[in-house]
C-alpha cells in the first residue's frame, strides 16, 4: 500500500494544516486527558525531516511535548523514525514526551516498539502510542455534534452516506467562505482514499461536494498549500534520491576494500552489505574492514553488524 510522494502529499498537508487549526480540541480526543498549551515547531535537524506536529500540552496536571504523526501507510521503519524525534525532542525541551502516530486507513503496521541490544542486554527500549482512525466510531462524533472531527470521518468505522451528508450541512452551518473551504478539502482528501464506504455511498458524498467545486478551486490558500505540496513532494524525491546514492556509494566502497584484501568473502559480503541502508553505519564498517588485520576478523566484522 506504498504511495509515493505525490500521492500522499495532499493528506500530509491537510493533516498539518487541521492540527493548525484545531489541536485544542483534537488532542484530547488523541490523548485522553490531555489539552492543549501551545503549538511548537521542531525541525529534526540530524534526518533533514521535520515533526508533523508538535504541541507543548498539560497531561496529569503537568507540562509535557506531544509529538504527533499521521500515517497514510504502514512504515517499517516507524519505531525507529519515532526514536529519533524523540531523542531530538527531549534534547530540545528537556520535558516528558508523549510519542503518537495516527494510521489513518486500515492496514498493518509493525510493532510500536524499538529495542536495540548492546551485547550484555537490551540497551534501548522505546515504545510509541498508536491511534487508528478506523477505530473510531463515526456516529459517537456525530451525535455529539463534534464538528471538528467531522475532517476526519470518512476514515471512521461504521460511517456512511447519510452520516457524511449530514456531516456537510453541519460544517456549512458551523462555517464559511474560507474556513469552510479547508474543512472541506480535508473532508475530501480523506473520503478519495477512505475504504470504509462503498464506491456508490462514494459517489453519493461525491456528487454533494461538487457543489463547493469553485470554491475549492477558486480558493487562492488552497491552490498555494497544493502548489506546496508538490514542490515538496519533488524536494523530498530529490533528497532520498541524494541519500540512495550515497548509499550505494558506501555499500561499493566497502565491497571493493573487500574484493581486494579479502576477495573469498566477496560474496557473502555483498548480500550482508546489501541489507544494510544506514551510511554512518556503513562508514563505520567501511573503517573496520579497512583497519582488520586478517580475514577472521573482517568476516566478524561483518557478521556483527550485517546481522
Amino acid at each position: 500500500m506504498a504511495n509515493t510522494n505525490n500521492e500522499s502529499q495532499p493528506y500530509d498537508r491537510s493533516l498539518k494544516s487541521l492540527m493548525d487549526d484545531h489541536a485544542a480540541e483534537i488532542i484530547p480526543e488523541l490523548i485522553p486527558g490531555a489539552s492543549l498549551i501551545a503549538e511548537q515547531n521542531s525541525e529534526i535537524v540530524r534526518t533533514n525531516l521535520r515533526a508533523d506536529g508538535i504541541q507543548l500540552i498539560k497531561r496529569n496536571g503537568k507540562a509535557s511535548v506531544l509529538h504527533i504523526e499521521w500515517q497514510t501507510d504502514a512504515d517499517s521503519n516507524m519505531a525507529y523514525r519515532m526514536l529519533v524525534y524523540f531523542v531530538d525532542l527531549v534534547g530540545k525541551y528537556q520535558l516528558p514526551i508523549t510519542s503518537l502516530v495516527v494510521y489513518l486507513f486500515e492496514t498493518t503496521f509493525p510493532e510500536p516498539v524499538f529495542q536495540k541490544g548492546n551485547g550484555q542486554g537490551t540497551a534501548i527500549d522505546y515504545q510509541h502510542q498508536v491511534q487508528c482512525l478506523w477505530q473510531f466510531e463515526a456516529e459517537s462524533y456525530l451525535s455529539q455534534r463534534k464538528v471538528y472531527m467531522y475532517m476526519l470521518m470518512p476514515g471512521m468505522k461504521g460511517v456512511t452516506a447519510s452520516m457524511l451528508l449530514q456531516a456537510i450541512d453541519e460544517m456549512q452551518q458551523c462555517y464559511t467562505g474560507a474556513r469552510l473551504t479547508y474543512r472541506l478539502w480535508r473532508f475530501k482528501n480523506i473520503l478519495q482514499r477512505s475504504p470504509m464506504l462503498t464506491r456508490q455511498d462514494k459517489q453519493i458524498v461525491e456528487e454533494r461536494l461538487h457543489m463547493f467545486d469553485k470554491l475549492l478551486d477558486e480558493d487562492p490558500e488552497i491552490q498555494q498549500r497544493m502548489a506546496l505540496a508538490r514542490k515538496q513532494g519533488e524536494l523530498e524525491g530529490e533528497i532520498k534520491g541524494e541519500i540512495k546514492g550515497e548509499i550505494k556509494g558506501a555499500q561499493r566502497l566497502i565491497l571493493s576494500v573487500i574484493e581486494v584484501r579479502f576477495p573469498t568473502l566477496a560474496e557473502s559480503a555483498r548480500q550482508q552489505i546489501a541489507r544494510i541502508n544506514n551510511t554512518d553505519l556503513l562508514d563505520l564498517i567501511a573503517k573496520q574492514i579497512a583497519n582488520a588485520p586478517d580475514e577472521a576478523t573482517a568476516n566478524q566484522v561483518l557478521s556483527t553488524f550485517a546481522a
